[in-house]
């Protein structure tokens, strides 16, 4: 039965981006499954829906260890993270390839375009704050000799519409798992960041343990001047 319902209208006649942020009601979670909730958009009126969209909204990056995993068009991913573009992407459980708990996130990039995984979208951005995204990470060629090509962390941001305003990487050059970091300023019109690894050249990324926290400023840095004038 239907618990709750809300909706959302648009007056344009022209195509436009129409987003609608809701909670879910304790009601709505599987007790046999208390990580799964069940929600269903319906697209009803006079009007010609494409490119219909989920995502997550939390205030940190959430199933961060990948433990808890889904099936989705792009593969068997840990909940809560999408596939996208031109890659292959699916949960890592074997041995050596995640760094906490028993699983980890795979991405497999061909050199066929920019492809990878993305978290849920995070929440209560701040214009003009500084933001490290950091996640373990190893990466290695399809060819001994070539290195993990295109393998990179993204930080990205979006304004409420989903369209992005920029994005900052750094590249997954290691044969080991290491954490790599990645900072980044969020710009004007910032609503929401997320979390990327993938990347548009050819190599094999495994990830685990994901995080993005607002920079905080080391005390370190600043130098205090103390003065006193004696008459």
């Amino acid at each position: 039965k239907v618990l709750n319902q809300s909706s959302v209208t648009s007056d344009s006649s022209d195509w436009t981006t129409i987003t609608y942020t809701f909670e879910a009601i304790p009601e709505a979670v599987d007790t046999n499954h208390t990580d799964h909730c069940y929600a269903q958009i319906v697209l009803s009126g006079a009007a010609v829906f494409d490119n219909v969209k989920v995502y997550t909204v939390s205030k940190s990056v959430t199933n961060a260890s990948m433990e808890n995993i889904k099936n989705t068009p792009y593969g068997t991913l840990p909940y809560n993270w999408t596939g996208y573009g031109k890659a292959a992407t699916y949960v890592a459980n074997q041995a050596g390839q995640f760094t906490a708990g028993v699983k980890g996130l795979a991405v497999e990039l061909f050199g066929l375009g920019e492809g990878g995984v993305r978290s849920s979208l995070l929440k209560d951005i701040k214009s003009g704050q500084a933001y490290e995204a950091t996640i373990n990470a190893k990466g290695k060629g399809f060819l001994p000799s070539v290195g993990a090509v295109g393998g990179k962390l993204f930080i990205e941001f979006w304004d409420k519409q989903l369209n992005k305003l920029g994005s900052e990487f750094v590249t997954i050059d290691s044969a080991e798992f290491k954490e790599y970091s990645v900072k980044a300023t969020a710009p004007s019109g910032t609503i929401y960041a997320t979390l990327a690894v993938g990347g548009d050249g050819e190599g094999l990324v495994y990830a685990d343990e994901a995080a993005i926290v607002p920079e905080v400023r080391s005390i370190g840095t600043y130098v205090q001047t103390f003065m006193d004038n004696w008459l």
